[in-house]
């Protein structure tokens, strides 16, 4: 027999999840960010249901003897420990992209010294387009750049950015950025 699914939750639940694995894709550098937002997306699947919900939920589980898991969608691919600058078939969501695309991009100057791996990677974005960029070498330009790979014609963007993102010498980020998006 199945079980009860107090009010929905259960089914509640899972399309949450559905929503999520479908829906909401990221990409951070930091590993304790990254871990941050799985478990902020995972809170918030379980938003308004309350623990008395929840009780009865996995008490039907145990009393039906049921192998069901209350998290039975893994959404944790969806956001990715990665450099957004990466490129080629190992770069975050190769070969996607997105309807909506939201951030906050970074705001820093990217090295010339190359201590790491995201540095070199960093570097050689800026490096690779530099025509677009100013000499600064701002990351949130390269972002603004890079995020042309995961949109389409009919993407909407929102985003937090420096407003020297768009009063800097560069003619040509200035031109990119408003003919593209």
């Amino acid at each position: 027999s199945s079980p009860v699914h107090i009010n929905g939750t259960y089914e509640k639940i899972q399309d949450r999840l559905a929503f999520i694995k479908k829906n909401i894709f990221g990409i951070e550098i930091e590993n304790t960010a990254v871990r941050l937002a799985i478990f902020s997306l995972y809170l918030e699947v379980l938003n308004d249901i309350t623990s008395n919900e929840l009780n009865n939920l996995i008490t039907d589980f145990i009393l039906k003897n049921e192998n069901m898991r209350l998290f039975s969608i893994d959404f944790s691919d969806n956001i990715q420990e990665d450099n957004a600058l990466r490129e080629g078939e190992r770069s975050p969501f190769h070969g996607k992209d997105f309807k909506y695309i939201v951030g906050n991009p970074p705001w820093f100057v990217i090295s010339k010294d190359t201590k790491n791996e995201n540095d070199k990677i960093n570097y050689s974005y800026w490096n690779k387009y530099r025509a677009y960029f100013s000499r600064e070498r701002q990351i949130a330009q390269c972002f603004l750049h890079r995020i042309k790979s995961w949109s389409s014609e009919n993407t909407k963007f929102g985003f937090l950015v420096n407003s020297s993102n768009f009063t800097n010498e560069s003619e040509n980020f200035q031109k990119f950025v408003f003919s593209s998006y």
